[in-house]
C-alpha cells in the first residue's frame, strides 16, 4: 500500500491471496506462470491509472487552495470595503508587505500575522525572525517543481493599475466594470516560485505570457512518473489554474490572443469576454534535460512481484502434482504379515 495506495494496493493483495488459495488444486507449473504473467500485465495496466490519478489529484487540490485564496480575498473585501492592495509601500513607494501576508487573518493565521510589524519591509530582522523558513501550505501548490523551498508560493496576483490587486488598492467590487466573473484575481504558476512573503508577483505581461503559452526561457518543470520522473525545459506544462475575483476557479488551457488574455485579466477594460476564453491551439514544445528515478518504488514494486509470483515457481514433488500420496512399502508389507500370521 506504500507503493500503490491504499486502493490500489489492496486490491493486489488480495488478488495474489487468491492466487495462493487456489494453487492447491494442483495446477501445472507452466499453468502457473502463465497467471504470474496475467499478474505482470495487470499490475503494467494499474501502474499509468494510478499516476493519471495522482496527476488529476495533484490538480483537484491546487484547485481548492485557489478557491481558499480568493475567498479569502472576498473576506478581506467584507472587512475593510475594498480588496486588499497588491503590496503595501513605504513613503517612497518601496513595497513592504504582499498581500499574501495582509490576508493571514482570514487563513486562520492570526497569531503569526499579530507577530509582524508592517511599518518595516518584509525581510527586515524583526519580520525575518517570524517569516524566514515559514512554510505555508496553503501557498505551496501540488504540482510544484521538487526543487521548490519550503516557503515558496506558486499562486499569484497580477500586479497592474487595471487588475483586481493593484498596487495602491483601494478597488472593491462595484469597481469591476467587466464583471466579477469575467476577471482573473489569481493564476497559479508552479514552475515559477517566490517567497510567500515577498511583496512580489506578475506584471501584466508575463501573466499574459502564462496564458497564451508563450515561451519562458527560465521555464522549467517535471512531470512526475511512477519509477522516473522526467524534467523538461519548454514553453508549456499544463493547463493553468485560474480564480476569477466572483470566486469561481477554472482549469483554462491556451488563450488564444494576447488581447483577449489582457482582456480577462482587466476589471474595468469594457472587452467582450467569450465564455471559453481558452480556445486556442498552441503547438508546445518542451525539451528533455534529466530524469530522476525513484529508486524505493522501483525497489518495493519488485519486492511484491517477487513474493506474489515467486513462490508458484517452487518445483513440487510428481506425487504431490499428481494428487497420489506417497506409501511406506515397508510399513505395509510388515502389517500384512501380522494380518496372516494373526489369522
Amino acid at each position: 500500500m506504500g507503493t500503490f495506495g491504499p486502493t490500489v494496493g489492496l486490491l493486489l493483495a488480495s488478488g495474489v491471496c487468491v492466487l495462493h488459495a487456489v494453487r492447491w488444486r494442483k495446477l501445472p507449473c507452466l499453468e502457473w506462470l502463465v497467471v504470474g504473467g496475467v499478474v505482470l500485465v495487470l499490475l503494467a495496466l494499474l501502474l499509468p491509472a494510478v499516476e493519471t490519478a495522482r496527476t488529476s489529484a495533484r490538480r483537484s487540490s491546487s484547485m481548492s487552495k485557489l478557491k481558499m485564496l480568493v475567498l479569502s480575498l472576498h473576506n478581506y473585501h467584507d472587512t475593510h470595503g475594498n480588496f486588499p492592495p497588491a503590496f503595501t509601500a513605504d513613503s517612497q513607494g518601496q513595497p513592504l508587505h504582499s498581500w499574501r501576508t495582509l490576508i493571514l487573518p482570514y487563513l486562520e493565521e492570526m497569531p503569526l500575522y499579530s507577530k509582524l510589524n508592517f511599518d518595516e519591509p518584509w525581510n527586515s530582522s524583526a519580520n525575518a525572525r517570524w517569516l524566514n523558513d515559514q512554510e505555508l501550505h496553503i501557498y505551496r501548490s501540488p504540482q510544484r517543481p521538487e526543487s521548490s523551498i519550503a516557503d515558496e508560493t506558486h499562486y499569484f496576483s497580477i500586479v497592474d493599475d487595471e487588475t483586481l490587486l493593484r498596487p495602491g488598492g483601494g478597488v472593491s467590487f462595484r469597481d469591476i466594470a467587466d464583471g466579477s466573473s469575467n476577471t482573473i484575481a489569481l493564476i497559479e504558476a508552479a514552475g515559477r516560485g517566490v517567497r510567500w512573503h515577498e511583496p512580489r508577483d506578475l506584471s501584466m505581461d508575463e501573466a499574459i505570457d502564462l496564458l497564451v503559452g508563450e515561451s519562458d526561457e527560465t521555464h522549467e518543470w517535471v512531470e512526475p512518473g511512477f519509477f522516473i520522473s522526467t524534467h523538461y525545459r519548454g514553453d508549456g506544462l499544463y493547463p493553468r489554474n485560474v480564480a476569477f475575483a466572483d470566486g469561481r476557479v477554472r482549469s483554462i488551457g491556451y488563450v488564444p490572443t494576447r488581447e483577449l488574455a489582457r482582456a480577462a485579466l482587466t476589471r474595468a477594460g469594457g472587452e467582450e469576454i467569450p465564455a471559453e476564453i481558452d480556445s486556442g491551439e498552441y503547438n508546445r514544445t518542451k525539451t528533455v534535460v534529466g530524469y530522476t528515478v525513484h529508486w524505493r518504488r522501483v525497489l518495493s514494486t519488485t519486492l511484491f512481484v517477487g513474493l506474489a509470483v515467486g513462490p508458484f515457481l517452487r518445483r513440487r514433488n510428481p506425487l504431490e502434482a499428481t494428487g497420489v500420496e506417497e506409501v511406506n512399502h515397508e510399513d505395509t508389507k510388515q502389517l500384512v504379515s501380522r494380518s496372516t500370521s494373526h489369522s
